[in-house]
């Protein structure tokens, strides 16, 4: 754009972070939505400190929107047997279990262990699901998030 005055440019900036949101932070579509080009978007941010740490931000937010997104439709699959994306639903949220696993261990001294089951029956996942909501219920009743 030609008339790139400070308030122009601040604009622009402001249509960006806005559009990075609602695009969960995929900096091609919110360019577009923007009217600037992914490079412009790239260069602000070598340019301008609160523009890379808002831009930061939204990615982050907008990955998390879309975990939970994801996270929602498995969990619907689940919930309708679908033993494939349980499977899958469960090998992910577990990978970081570990380390997760060891924290807790060594904060509350518990001796480490864990069990993986890979689950082959809709009627095991269906068991699992029931479990996961009956917890989710016993925490929701408690005032735990």
């Amino acid at each position: 754009m030609s008339n790139n005055t400070p308030h122009e440019i601040l604009r622009q900036q402001d249509m960006m972070i806005n559009a990075l949101e609602v695009n969960y932070g995929n900096v091609k579509l919110a360019a577009k939505v923007a009217g600037i080009s992914p490079r412009t978007h790239y260069r602000w941010r070598k340019e301008y400190e609160d523009y890379e740490r808002k831009t930061d931000t939204i990615k982050d937010v907008g990955y998390r929107d879309l975990k939970e997104t994801v996270l929602d439709m498995a969990l619907k699959k689940a919930e309708k047997g679908d033993s494939i994306v349980l499977n899958q639903l469960i090998r992910t949220l577990l990978k970081d279990l570990p380390e997760e696993m060891k924290k807790l261990s060594r904060m509350n001294n518990v001796p480490l262990t864990a069990r993986i089951k890979y689950i082959d029956t809709r009627e095991e996942a269906e068991e699992i699901v029931k479990r996961e909501h009956a917890m989710r219920a016993r925490r929701q009743e408690h005032g735990e998030a």
